[in-house]
Formats: structure tokens, C-alpha cells, sequence
């Protein structure tokens, strides 16, 4: 039997089924408390890490998840492996748009802009990626106060790559807006980012044979 421990990404909170019973597993949805003020991206990693039962052999993320279990993977030498979904162990699997928009400074001049104006004329932006994206990104955003995602979204803008030693399983959709697929992925190719709860089945099939490769 393998043992995950997968956090969520902002907003989501509930175990998405049937992964409360993939077959032989046991798997603990942790969901990420927001950041307290002055407090760093790593002390936030590790006040989290708290949350991770003792007994993990394989830790994983969803989106802003798998930033959080990259990071705290660096001081659990015993597990087997991260399972990473709809996230970017590094930006050569940002889409072009958004890579040259980081590397300009726009995004960077924009997350400096007060809370307030951040989400008052960057969410009406996300309406070009479909009426679906828009809704389930106006519901995320809005999970924490407008300062404890902008923290998270700067420590998102600013992550290069992630130093990961152990076997990792990375699952893409084909039609995710920000992310690209590449050598390392296994690709849903009619799958956007959210890989929940349409696509939750084939996720779980994907995750379930990976571990018992690698337990």
C-alpha cells in the first residue's frame, strides 16, 4: 500500500472522488493555511509541513501545491517520490506569453500594485481563457484576503525551478492556458488546467500505477 500526501491548490478543499479510495492506497488531501504577514515562502513551507503524516512515503501538489511539496521534499529524504499535477517544476513549461510577460517585469510591476487594484483589473482579465477558467479563478483568488494571494502569487512569479532528487510524476493538460507540456510529462491533451473533477479518474489511474512502480 502507498502512502500520498497531496496538498491542494488555493481554493480547493475537498478530496476530489475517488481519490478517497485508490485501489491499495492511502492518500491525505492537505489543504495549505494562508501565509502570515512578513512570514517568508520557506518558513511558510515548513510551518505547513506540520500538516504531512509521519508515516508519507510519496507527497505531491496540485497547482500551488506542488510548489509547496517541491519546497518541503528538501527535508524528507525518505520519500519515494512527488506526485506533481498542473504545476511547473520549472519554467520551461511556462507558456511563451507568460514567460516573456515575467521576464519584461510586467507581471512583477503589476503584483506590486496595492491588493485592491490587483484583483479589481486582473481577474476581468482572466474572462479571455473561457467563462469556466474565469469562474473557478475568481472563486480561487478569493479563497484568502487580496494580501495573502498576492504573497502567493509573487513567491509563484518568482519561482525559477525546482531542485527535486527523487522520482517525480508531472500530469498536464493539453489545454492548459499557462502551462506546456514537455519530455518529463505525462500530457491529458483534453485537459485544462484543472485536472478536477472531470478528468479525476484518469488522474488517479496515473497516480495510482506510478506509485506502485516506484513503493
Amino acid at each position: 500500500m502507498a502512502v500520498l500526501a497531496i496538498w491542494a491548490g488555493l481554493g480547493m478543499k475537498q478530496l476530489p472522488e475517488p481519490w478517497q479510495n485508490l485501489p491499495g492506497d492511502e492518500v491525505y488531501w492537505l489543504v495549505p493555511e494562508p501565509p502570515q504577514a512578513e512570514e517568508s515562502f520557506d518558513a511558510w513551507c515548513a510551518r505547513l509541513a506540520a500538516k504531512i503524516p509521519p508515516h508519507t512515503e510519496f507527497l505531491g501538489g496540485f497547482s500551488l501545491g506542488g510548489m509547496i511539496a517541491c519546497e518541503q521534499a528538501k527535508a524528507m529524504p525518505r520519500l519515494k517520490g512527488l506526485v506533481l499535477l498542473s504545476f511547473a517544476p520549472s519554467r520551461k513549461y511556462w507558456r511563451n506569453y507568460l514567460n516573456g510577460l515575467a521576464r519584461s517585469g510586467i507581471l512583477g510591476l503589476f503584483l506590486r500594485l496595492p491588493a485592491r487594484l490587483v484583483f479589481q483589473y486582473g481577474l476581468p482579465l482572466m474572462r479571455v481563457f473561457g467563462r469556466k477558467t474565469f469562474v473557478t479563478m475568481n472563486r480561487a483568488l478569493r479563497y484568502w484576503n487580496p494580501e495573502q494571494t498576492k504573497t502567493v502569487l509573487r513567491w509563484l512569479l518568482a519561482f525559477g525551478s525546482a531542485s527535486i532528487s527523487k522520482p517525480f510524476l508531472l500530469v498536464l493538460g493539453g489545454k492548459d492556458p499557462w502551462l506546456k507540456s514537455g519530455a518529463e510529462a505525462v500530457l491529458l491533451p483534453h485537459a485544462g488546467h484543472f485536472l478536477f473533477p472531470k478528468h479525476r479518474h484518469v488522474v488517479g489511474q496515473h497516480v495510482h500505477s506510478w506509485m506502485q512502480l516506484h513503493a
